[in-house]
């Protein structure tokens, strides 16, 4: 999306809703997804395929609350996967 249609689209937007609308989310970089597992407060622990088509990625927060897993979500999305359940 070009800057000046985000701008736009944010301001039309009703402010209670700006966080949320999907049409304003922006992807991660590539960049930022490996600055972001460089610089993450946590411990990989496995990323190992359980089924042909099932995978499952494991990771230690050092620290509570932790930041997220918006990175781990991020790399699944941009190897082209879905998440299909996510506990904590």
């Amino acid at each position: 999306m070009v800057l000046h249609n985000y701008q736009i689209l944010w301001k039309q937007t009703p402010v209670e809703e700006r966080l949320t609308e999907p049409k304003l989310v922006i992807p991660w970089d590539f960049e930022s997804m490996i600055k972001a597992f460089a610089c993450g407060g946590y411990e990989l622990i496995s990323c190992e395929k359980v089924l042909t088509n099932i995978g499952r990625i494991e990771f230690y927060p050092y620290a509570w609350p932790y930041g997220g897993s918006d990175v781990f979500r991020a790399l699944n999305e941009y190897s082209g996967f879905k998440i299909i359940d996510e506990s904590v």
